[in-house]
């Protein structure tokens, strides 16, 4: 789990909002699952929300962009 969040040489805000963005197309692709997918939509949630508290500890002014990215990344 450590390098999947460290091994990166995209800033950490970014890096974390992909991984979550990652972990929620694997639970949209199974539209069929139930409770197995728990976790791994909050695991989702978790790398967005630290994706937006890491962003806000480097520059708060940074996180209307950091929103637009996570909102244009649907699926």
């Amino acid at each position: 789990m450590e390098a999947a969040v460290t091994d990166s040489d995209e800033p950490l805000p970014q890096h974390l909002a992909e991984l979550g963005r990652r972990v929620l197309v694997r639970v949209v692709e199974r539209p069929g699952g139930g409770r197995e997918l728990a976790l791994d939509l909050l695991a989702a949630d978790a790398f967005v929300t630290y994706a937006f508290e890491a962003q806000a500890e480097a520059d708060v002014a940074g996180l209307a962009t950091l929103a637009e990215r996570v909102a244009g990344a649907r699926t």
